[in-house]
């Protein structure tokens, strides 16, 4: 259900974003195997789904931007795990994965 607070241009524009995220086949590899590993740096997320330690961060950059991923530190390492506050867009798309 879309937020009530928002106008249906605003809630297009959010869906948009959501959409676009979630367009990307390294970007669902990723998600996927944060979704069963709960968190993990970037060198262990580019190994485990075999794409280079460059598009990994860029892939991660940009899902931290627009909400998806959080990051924090631990010690020398950024750590990526999923956000708690996701659209509901987002949230089932990650249910199916």
């Amino acid at each position: 259900m879309m937020n009530a607070k928002l106008s249906d241009t605003d809630n297009i524009k959010q869906m948009n974003i959501d959409l676009r995220c979630l367009s990307n086949e390294h970007r669902l590899t990723i998600i996927s195997f944060l979704k069963k590993r709960q968190f993990a740096s970037v060198g262990d997320i580019a190994d485990h789904t075999k794409i280079s330690f460059k598009a990994t961060s860029k892939h991660l950059l940009y899902l931290v931007k627009n909400g998806v991923l959080v990051s924090y530190y631990d010690g020398p390492f950024v750590m990526y795990s999923i956000s708690l506050n996701l659209p509901e867009l987002i949230k089932n798309v990650i249910f199916l994965l």
